[in-house]
Parts: C-alpha cells; sequence; structure tokens
C-alpha cells in the first residue's frame, strides 16, 4: 500500500542520538514569486512542537537520482551560450562537489520529439545475412548529445543514463510509417541487436547506458515518431529478445516496462500493463534479472491523486518504479513559479518517490523561450527545465530546473526512502536516510500564503519558513560549520534603484525573463543608504520595471537588466555602477606629508545619510613611496582626500570629481602669506575681500590663477599689486613693485609682450600695472627668490611641426604634429621621422600663419639634442633640414628666445620613450603617444633601443 508520507534525513539511532550540543539542517528556499531561487541558509534544531515527525528505522526503497532528458534541443540551445555561462551552468547543476549534483539523464535511442528531424540509427535495411549493416549513430548524438553527456560526466562521473527508442527503424514496423503501427515479430532479434548495438556505441564513447526502456510511450500512436506496443508485445520482446540479447552481450543494463500514463491512455485491455508484461515473461528466460521494472510519465488530469498506480504496481510486482518524463509547458503555465513550482515538486517528485520510485527524471533540459527546437508534429507548446534565450545570451530557470536541483543537492545517490508522519493543509514532505547519516527532507507548499513547517528528527526539531507556493528542501543532522559552508548559489545579479526623484516609500521590483514573471508587483527592494536602494537574484532574468508597489499608477519605464547598475525611472538606461564596483585612486602625499590619508566619499545625486567622517584610510603603495591608494565603491562619484584629523587640525582638498586612476593631491597654503590685491575692487588689505591668498603646488610653485575682463577698461579694475603679509605681521605688510618698468606701462594700452612674460620685482617698489586688453584667466607665479612675477598667457599660438613625412602639412591635417604649450613657457611635442627629416614650424592659422625658419646655417645633428635659433616670419628659409634618423624625437621650441631644441627619443633624459625589456616591444603612434594594441595605421616599435616602422 502507499506510504503514508515520505520525507528526509538522520538515521535516529545515530546522528539524531549523538551527544551535540547543536544540531543544524543546510537549507535551499524556493519561493512561487522568485523573491528567493536556491536561497541558502542555516537552520539550528529548537524545540517547537512539530507537524511531522521522521522515523529513519523505517525504511523503504533506495535513491538513484534526480535529473532530466539531455535531447538535441537541449544540447543546442545550451552550445548557443558562451563557454563561460556554459560551463557555469552545467557545473552549478551536476557536480555533487560544486553544484546540485542531478544525477540522472534520459536520452532517446534515435530521434525524439526534440531533434533535428526524425530518424533512426539504421533508416536503410541491410543485406539479409547482416540486417544493422548500416547502423550509425547520428549527428544529432556525434556532435550534441555525446559531447554534452562527456562534458556532465566529467563534472559527475556517478551519472546515470537511461536511453528510450521513440520508434523502431521503419523497415522493422508492420507499416513503414514514422506514426503509430507496431514492430513486427519477424525483428525481434534483430531490434533487439540493434539496442546492444546502441548501449555498446555509447559504452565505446565513455558512456555507460545504466538503463532502457523498451518503448516510449507504447500507448501513443500520434507522436512525431512513435510505435504502438502492447503490453503482449513487450513481454514477448523482452523475455524472447531484448534480455537475452543483454546477457549474451555481457551487458547489465537495466530495462524498464511501459514508459508512459499512471492511466495507461484508458487504452481498452492494457490496465496494469507492467504487471501483465512481466507475467507474461516469467522468470525461466536469460536476463530476466535485468527486467527491473516499470517506468513512469504523469500526462494525466489528475496526476495528483493518479500516482498511486505506481503503488499498486509495486505490490503486484515487487519491481522497481522510475518516474522518466513530465513536462511543463502553456497548457500548465508551467514557467510560471507561482503556479507550477510546489505543484510540480508534489506531483513529480515527493509523490512519486512516495510510490517506491527510485528516481525521478522531467523532461527537456533546455528548450529556447518559445520552446524550440522541435521536429514536426512534436511539442510545440512545452518549456524546458529552462529557457534560453534565441541568440543565447541568457536563461531563465523554471519549476522543474529548481525542482530536479531541490532534490538533488538534500537528497543523496543511495539514499533511503523513511518514513514520516504528520499532516498540514496544502504541505507535502517525504524525508530519505542519505549515505552520511544526515537525513534529506522535500517539503512543498501549494498553498499562497507561507507557512511555518517543524519538522522532528529523533530529538531534534527543525522550524522551516516555506514559502507561498515555494519549496523548501534540508540535509537534517549536521554541524554548525557544514550547515554553512560550501553553499551552491544561482549566478547572483545585483540592480539599485536611485529613489531621488520618485521618493517611494519602498521601491519595488518586477522581473521578467524568458517568459518567466514574477509575481506583481515584485519584490521589495532594500535600502543601502541615501536614495540608494537595492535588490538581489538570480541573475537570469533580462527585463525589469520599478514600481512603489501599489499597482500600475506608479509603474516606470522598462529596464534591460544589467547587473551592478543604478537605474531610476526617468531613463530606459542604467545611470552607473553600485558601490560594489569599484574605481582606485591615488593620492600623491609627497607634498602634504600627512601621517595616513583618508578619502571621503558621496554620490552627488543622492540624499540622506553620508559615510562617517573622515572616511577610509588610504594604503602606500609601495613601503617608502608617497603615493597612495585607495579602491573606492563606484556608486560614489565625488570625494576629498583629508588627513584624517578631527576639528580644527583637518585638512582636505577641494570637492574632486572621482575618476578611476587619478592622483589627488593636496595643495598647501604657503608657510608665508602671498596676496594679489587691487584686481577687482581696488586696492584692499591682505585677506579682506578682494585680495587673493596665492597656493602653492606640488612643484613648489607660488601662484595664483588671476581673472581679467577686456571689457574692463579703468586701471582699478585691472591692475594688481602683489603684497606680502607674514604671519606675525599685521596691516599691508611688506610690498612688492615693478623693478624695471620698461615696456611695461602704467597705462591700460600695453598687451603682454608674448605668451610668457617675466617682470623682474622690488621689495617696496611701485604698483604693477597690465592693460585692459587682457582677456581671461591667468596664472601668476611669483618666485620670491628671484623675485620674478611670471604671467603664462591663457591662449598662446598653437605650433605645428610639418614635414615629417617628408610631405608638407597644413596645420591640424594629418601628418602636421601639434606642439602643446606648457606652463613653463615652452612648447614641446613628440615627433616621428621616417627617413631624413625636413621640418617646418608655424602657428595655427595655416600657412599664411607665423612661420619659424632658420635664422643663420648651422651644422648637423651629431649629439644627443641640438638647439637652433629660429626667426619668425622668414620667407623662403623656413626648413629646419638636417640627416635626421628613423625614429623619433622630443621638440622643445620656446617663442620667447625663438630657440628650437631637438632631443634625440634615446637620450638619458626621456628613458620613458624607450622599452623597458629588450624582449619586449613598445609601441607608439606618430604623435609620439604609448598605444597598448595598433589597430590598422602606421606605429613605431621600440624593442629596447631599437626602433623600427611598423605598418598594420
Amino acid at each position: 500500500m502507499f506510504k503514508l508520507s515520505n520525507t528526509v534525513l538522520i538515521p535516529i539511532l545515530t546522528l539524531c542520538s549523538l551527544s551535540v550540543s547543536a544540531q543544524w539542517a543546510k537549507v535551499y528556499t524556493t519561493a512561487g514569486d522568485r523573491s528567493q531561487e536556491m536561497e541558502p541558509s542555516a537552520v539550528e534544531a529548537t524545540s517547537v512542537t512539530a507537524n511531522y515527525t521522521v522515523d529513519t528505522s523505517t525504511k523503504y526503497q533506495g535513491v538513484d537520482g534526480f535529473g532530466c532528458a539531455i535531447t538535441y534541443a537541449s544540447c543546442y540551445n545550451v552550445m548557443k551560450m558562451s563557454e563561460t555561462m556554459r560551463e557555469e551552468l552545467l557545473k552549478r547543476t551536476f557536480s555533487p562537489t560544486d553544484g546540485y549534483g542531478v544525477s540522472y539523464v534520459r536520452i532517446s535511442i534515435g530521434c525524439n520529439d526534440f531533434s533535428s528531424g526524425d530518424y533512426t540509427l539504421c533508416d536503410t535495411q541491410g543485406p539479409d545475412d547482416d540486417l544493422l549493416q548500416n547502423f550509425g549513430l547520428h549527428s544529432d548524438e556525434i556532435n550534441y548529445v555525446i559531447p554534452m553527456l562527456k562534458k556532465i560526466k566529467a563534472l559527475n562521473p556517478n551519472l546515470k543514463i537511461i536511453a528510450s527508442p521513440w520508434t523502431p527503424p521503419l523497415w522493422m514496423k508492420t507499416s513503414n510509417s514514422w506514426k503509430g503501427e507496431e514492430l513486427s515479430s519477424t525483428y525481434y532479434s534483430t531490434y533487439a541487436d540493434y539496442f546492444v548495438k546502441f548501449v555498446q556505441a555509447f559504452q565505446a564513447e565513455g558512456l555507460d547506458i545504466y538503463a532502457v526502456t523498451h518503448q516510449n510511450e507504447p500507448m501513443n500512436r500520434g507522436n512525431s515518431a512513435s510505435c504502438y506496443m502492447s503490453w503482449e508485445t513487450a513481454g514477448d520482446f523482452i523475455s524472447q529478445a531484448l534480455a537475452p540479447k543483454f546477457k549474451a552481450a555481457g551487458l547489465t543494463t537495466k530495462i524498464y516496462l511501459w514508459d508512459h500514463n499512471y492511466n495507461y491512455d484508458n487504452e481498452s485491455g492494457q490496465t496494469d500493463y507492467p504487471y501483465h508484461a512481466i507475467q507474461r515473461m516469467g522468470t525461466d528466460f536469460d536476463g530476466a534479472d535485468l527486467v527491473a521494472g516499470a517506468a513512469w510519465h504523469n500526462y494525466v488530469d489528475n496526476p495528483e491523486t493518479s500516482y498511486t498506480e505506481m503503488t499498486d504496481i509495486y505490490n503486484k510486482t515487487g519491481k522497481e518504479n522510475l518516474f522518466t518524463e513530465s513536462s511543463i509547458g502553456t497548457w500548465n503555465n508551467g514557467d510560471n513559479l507561482a503556479g507550477s513550482l510546489a505543484r510540480d515538486m508534489r506531483n513529480n517528485i515527493i509523490l512519486p518517490m512516495s510510490a517506491y520510485c527510485r528516481g525521478s527524471i522531467v523532461w527537456n533540459f533546455a528548450l529556447d523561450v518559445n520552446g524550440k527546437p522541435y521536429v514536426s508534429g512534436g511539442c510545440n507548446t512545452c518549456r524546458g527545465a529552462i529557457s534560453v534565450a534565441e541568440d543565447g545570451s541568457s536563461y531563465t530557470c523554471n519549476s522543474h530546473y529548481y525542482d530536479m536541483a531541490h532534490a538533488s543537492v538534500s537528497v543523496k545517490v543511495g539514499a533511503t526512502n523513511v518514513a514520516t508522519s504528520g499532516s498540514m493543509s496544502d504541505v507535502t514532505i517525504s524525508s530519505f536516510l542519505n549515505p552520511d547519516g544526515t537525513v534529506g527532507v522535500l517539503i512543498a507548499n501549494t498553498n499562497s500564503s507561507a507557512q511555518t513547517v517543524n519538522v522532528a528528527c529523533g530529538s531534534y526539531t527543525y522550524s522551516f519558513a516555506v514559502p507561498a507556493n515555494g519549496v523548501v528542501c534540508a540535509e537534517l543532522g549536521m554541524s554548525e560549520t557544514d550547515a554553512k559552508s560550501d553553499w551552491v548559489t544561482l549566478p547572483s545579479t545585483t540592480i539599485y534603484y536611485d529613489n531621488t526623484l520618485t521618493q517611494w516609500d519602498t521601491p519595488y521590483v518586477f522581473m521578467w525573463g524568458s517568459g518567466n514573471n514574477a509575481t506583481w508587483p515584485g519584490a521589495a527592494m532594500t535600502l543601502v543608504h541615501g536614495n540608494l536602494w537595492k535588490y538581489t537574484t538570480n541573475g537570469l532574468y533580462t527585463g525589469m520595471v520599478f514600481n512603489a508597489g501599489d499597482g500600475d499608477a506608479t509603474k516606470g519605464e522598462d529596464h534591460t537588466v544589467t547587473d551592478s547598475k543604478i537605474y531610476a525611472n526617468a531613463t530606459a538606461d542604467a545611470l552607473g555602477a553600485p558601490e560594489d564596483v569599484t574605481h582606485t585612486i591615488y593620492f600623491d602625499n609627497s607634498k602634504a606629508k600627512w601621517s595616513q590619508p583618508y578619502v571621503y566619499a558621496w554620490y552627488s545625486n543622492a540624499t540622506g545619510t553620508n559615510a562617517s567622517w573622515p572616511g577610509v584610510a588610504m594604503t602606500r603603495t609601495s613601503a617608502d613611496s608617497d603615493i597612495w591608494k585607495l579602491a573606492v565603491p563606484d556608486f560614489y562619484d565625488r570625494l576629498v582626500v583629508t588627513n584624517g584629523l578631527d576639528g580644527d587640525d583637518e585638512l582636505k582638498t577641494d570637492d574632486q570629481v572621482l575618476t578611476d586612476g587619478a592622483t589627488y593631491t593636496y595643495v598647501p597654503v604657503v608657510t608665508t602669506d602671498y596676496y594679489i590685491t587691487g584686481t577687482l575692487t581696488g586696492w584692499v588689505a591682505p585677506g579682506s575681500d578682494g585680495s587673493y591668498q596665492m597656493v602653492q603646488d606640488e612643484d613648489g610653485t607660488i601662484y595664483y590663477n588671476v581673472t581679467y575682463s577686456s571689457t574692463n577698461s579703468t586701471s582699478d579694475l585691472n591692475r594688481f599689486q602683489i603684497n606680502l603679509k607674514t604671519s606675525e605681521e599685521t596691516g599691508w605688510g611688506t610690498k612688492y613693485g615693478i623693478s624695471d618698468t620698461s615696456g611695461i606701462g602704467s597705462s591700460n594700452s600695453k598687451p603682454l609682450p608674448g605668451p610668457v612674460t617675466a617682470v623682474q620685482l622690488k621689495v617696496n617698489g611701485g604698483d604693477i600695472y597690465y592693460a585692459s586688453n587682457l582677456d581671461g584667466t591667468y596664472k601668476t607665479i611669483f618666485d620670491p627668490e628671484a623675485v620674478t612675477l611670471t604671467i603664462l598667457d591663457p591662449d598662446p599660438e598653437i605650433i605645428y611641426v610639418s614635414g615629417s613625412f617628408n610631405d608638407w602639412k597644413e596645420p591640424g591635417q594629418d601628418g602636421a604634429v601639434p606642439l602643446t604649450y606648457t606652463d613653463q613657457g615652452y612648447y614641446l611635442g613628440y615627433v616621428t621621422l621616417i627617413g631624413s627629416g625636413e621640418l617646418c614650424l608655424y602657428t595655427g592659422s595655416g600657412w599664411s600663419g607665423l612661420r619659424y625658419g632658420l635664422k643663420a646655417s648651422t651644422s648637423k645633428f651629431t649629439d644627443d639634442n641640438l638647439a637652433i635659433t629660429l626667426d619668425s616670419g622668414v620667407g623662403d628659409n623656413q626648413n629646419v633640414a638636417y640627416d635626421l634618423t628613423e625614429g623619433l624625437y622630443r621638440f622643445t621650441f620656446n617663442p620667447t628666445s625663438q630657440l628650437l631644441t631637438i632631443y634625440r627619443a634615446f637620450s638619458s633624459g626621456i628613458n620613458s620613450i624607450s622599452s623597458d625589456n629588450v624582449d619586449t616591444p613598445v609601441f607608439y603612434n606618430l604623435m609620439g603617444q604609448r598605444v597598448e594594441r595598433p589597430t590598422t595605421g602606421v606605429y613605431i616599435r621600440v624593442v629596447g633601443t631599437k626602433v623600427q616602422k611598423i605598418v598594420y
């Protein structure tokens, strides 16, 4: 008779009775609304009242495993994935050490509904003396099924494979038809040889066939490929041909009968098919010991009650049961976890295992989102355990995946089904004693509300929170360490929502992917800080929409799911990366000399609680380096670097934009206070509004950026005075004025004489005036030792070098190289010469602009550098011609002295241009910029000190 209830774990007289301080359970939970998907946790035993009690002393059948069908379609879809995604999926699914340990798969002998087409392994009959001469594996097996099985077996060496034919070769049937008809008795022996050849062909590939069924769905005459086989035919074929042929070939492959529905497809005279077939066989034939029992499908109206037929057949025959097929699809809402997850765990696994099944195998492992590929006439409404995007870029786990994963991870191969007593409304439970002494428990809750299920095992009781329409599996009787270690998890996706604009009390996210939707309005998100919320799921969704949890009225735009990105309803694009993605930033402490720099970061678009001041301590890049570093979460986009002290002693940089790889500095105020006064509103005292304190940069330069406008015409608005004031002094202190006013003047009429103006100052000198045509921001530098004021032009001329390819180019054209103006008052650039060099320097206004040429004839280039004095605006004599060799050169040009200096690329001062390794090439483009991976174009290849031109 049917077992009262069946469940899980731990032998009462072993682990359950050990004298230990605590017992734990390793738990996996999946909810119908996908808020939890194989979510791992650990549960400690308590003293609560039990709803169910496990009796490990009452044992039933053993467990061979749980799994799915590996069809051509499954392999085709999995092989579309990237190698990384495919390997992760297979390892997580099949590995018993690094995954859930799925251990039983079903394949077809020849074609099935989800093959590339209709075929058998011997479509053409051979001669009378060798009817199977043309036997051979099809491309579906060779290129898809066998490679996939090898990958799976490498992950799980104890993998069991059961194989079923959809049809014999057509020439063996009573009519040459793919659909229906029957196996001709003339070919019983030949068809048995066909089975033997199939098993041996897979053995040759290193794949043992653990079991076969004589025919898939023998009552189904209308399948794409099918064969009607009555129990009379099955009994005769197996006892007279198949089992003896297996025995004669030395095969130990099990043989299961039936492989069809509980209700015998309502075929008259075929009720109790396995029992009658076994009775017809008797026991006096070779290979009788290979006949294992009956295989079952559940395509009936009420599978939750019809499974008792398996118990009836078990009681009549005393042989094994095996659940070999169930499918999900559009007809049973199989890709909606809320309706299918707990239902399928109950109907496909828990109830069949309670009816003496040794395992449970569901149908396709993988189909695409449209249920493809399938053969003509096959199931076009089926779905796989996973649904794969058409391009293979993503996949979604359906109910069958979670059910076989739950069963496999907690109920080990070799376990024994044991008794479980108790009852709860809408809860189904089964228990198994594992080989290691733990107890595996499977729980399905088909109620639309969550329920707490308390399971007693020996003197311990475990309390499980089972979600609405959800399932839980657990291993009871573990130590705390074991219960919390080696959890298997689905690939994780964390998405973030910026609630700044919407200001919902709690944002929700509704997600979908590959036809699998969550339950509206989705899952509540978790507050990170400020206005940032997050939600973590299994990473298999492709689309989502955010809402306030109160219906369509607050629904935002549809988004494409991208891991670790921030979203907002104002845009359908991800805004950026969140806090768990980091950028490394650096701080040059050589000038600040802080004992410990800190970084305080924030997100400019969020409000609310900020991090604790002064932030996070940085670390040195090396033991004696002034460069410090810190990995800052990319969720932040602003930062300051501080000295980490509190109160008035705190020093910090200005607010900075967070840029990956950037180096920040603190520019300290000079010890002696220098002020520029009089620049805007007339003369003012140091420290007053309108006076500007100079600062010192990392090079020790004392400067202030002064802004002038040419619209101001009065001298008071455009003149400035350098005033020195020490911390001990009061009032104006020491003033610096012009030492030599020649060329400067005291009116508002003189422009700057060039891109850089240096003025000699004297202590307590007169006022310093500059003309009103100054327009822009000028870096004004004061050198207290040389008593010199230097003013840098904010908009210097653009100077180009041309002729580097023996082909004169206009300014801005490819081949005309711009030199960069520096704060030191000269132009700098790198030029690559191919062949002899012929150069011209000119401004950015084209050929009609200012040119610089030779002032006098000069000797050839012979040293590491050469200084040439040039004239501006020369006529035909504008070329600088030397027999420069091929390679990279550095040019500096000082427009004030009109001195051009050419440096060899490998002079001691420019080591960065050479390669550090004589065996490793370094590439530069023709602008002298280093490139990591050259693409199409002309490049300079440097190995050690050898330079050559490379064209890609």
